[in-house]
Formats: structure tokens, sequence, C-alpha cells
């Protein structure tokens, strides 16, 4: 799925290529930064999340500096996405929504399980598309960073859960619209979606654990 998006800072697709490889290590080390600020009291094993629109806001401008202008800002106009039945919701709405996701995100703790918190922010802000670009590198690493606060800690393993949900793209889209699917008629329906993620973050998991037993 693409959306369209600024005018390009960058003059040509090689120093594109450059740019978003660096700002992936950059957007990595930002969300382990970030864990204190989202992170509020301890509560069982995990602790509550305290997510924010400017803590979306940082992860989005760690994902695009230097190759739009936009990173960083909500979206000033609609957008329409290529190879997508979603409509986004119009620019005027994606602050309130944005913060009624965080909102919801926040009060999970008592409903939901990490995964299914995780599910919900992965799915929610990919449907809301609040920035011109880089939507979906900003989902993810939103999804990482809550998963870090609710489980308690960073979870160990490579490839990580975002590498995971970038290689399996066809299995994410699927997922993504299975819930789009039952909000259509108002109905939230993340059950794919958190199937997904548990399913990778167990290969994430399983990975350090073979690591450490291999002589």
């Amino acid at each position: 799925m693409k959306v369209e998006h600024d005018q390009p800072l960058y003059s040509d697709p090689a120093e594109k290529d450059h740019l978003e490889a660096r700002n992936a290590r950059l957007q990595f080390r930002r969300v382990i930064d970030l864990i204190p600020d989202a992170r509020g009291e301890p509560k069982d094993a995990g602790h509550l999340l305290r997510l924010t629109p400017e803590i979306i806001k940082a992860l989005h401008f760690s994902a695009i500096q230097g190759i739009y202008s936009c990173a960083g800002s909500f979206r000033s106009r609609n957008v329409k996405i290529t190879s997508s039945p979603h409509k986004p919701p119009s620019h005027q709405s994606v602050p309130h929504l944005v913060d009624e996701m965080c909102e919801r995100a926040n009060d999970s703790r008592d409903e939901w399980n990490p995964i299914q918190t995780a599910a919900y922010l992965l799915w929610r802000l990919n449907w809301i598309h609040p920035f011109m670009g880089g939507n979906g590198r900003t989902s993810r690493a939103v999804t990482h960073l809550a998963l870090c606060v609710r489980l308690g800690f960073i979870p160990p393993g490579n490839p990580t859960i975002h590498e995971h949900i970038v290689a399996n793209r066809r299995r994410y889209i699927e997922a993504l619209r299975d819930a789009d699917d039952a909000w259509k008629v108002h109905v939230l329906d993340i059950r794919q979606m958190g199937l997904f993620l548990d399913e990778i973050l167990g290969m994430q998991l399983r990975s350090a654990s073979d690591h450490r037993t291999t002589p």
C-alpha cells in the first residue's frame, strides 16, 4: 500500500535508500529511548502504557527525517491509498482520532494482554493514516514500543518483530483488512492481527532461546 507524500527532500533513489536504512536504525534506538516516557505505573508483571500523540510524532520523525518535509507532523490534507479499499478519515479528524486511539490503548490493561494492545495500535494507526508518508514504519515502531512497555522488557531475538512484519507483508495486509472490514459495521475485531503478532513474537523469542542453547 502506498500513500501520496509531500515533495521529497532527496535528489535520487540511491540517496533515499541510504536515508531509509539510516532512519530504520535511528527509529529502533528511538523506540528504546522512549520506553521511559511511554511507561506508566507498574502493574503485575508489566506496566501500564502511557502513549501520547507526541511520542507517535517523535517516532514518525525518526522514520522519515531527511526524506520528506512532513516528518513529525500530522497530515494537513486528505489522502488516498493505492491498492487498498480503505479510505482514510479526513485530515481534520486526525488529531482527535489519535488522541482517542492513545486513550483506548492506555486504558486497555485490564481488558487486553500486551499482544492485543499492540495489535490494536498496529491496525488503528494504519486505519487513521495520520501522516502523509511513513505510516507503516511508524505503526510498527509504536507496536514495538507498546510491547516493550506492556511486557515489561525488551523482547530479545533476531529477526525482530518489526522485521517479521515486513517479511510477512501478505499476512500483515490480510490482518489489516480483516480488522477494516469489521470496523465498517462498527465492530472492533483485532483477533487476526493478534494471532499474527503472537506468532511472530514467538518466532523472535525462540530465536533468542535457540541462540543461547547452540553449542
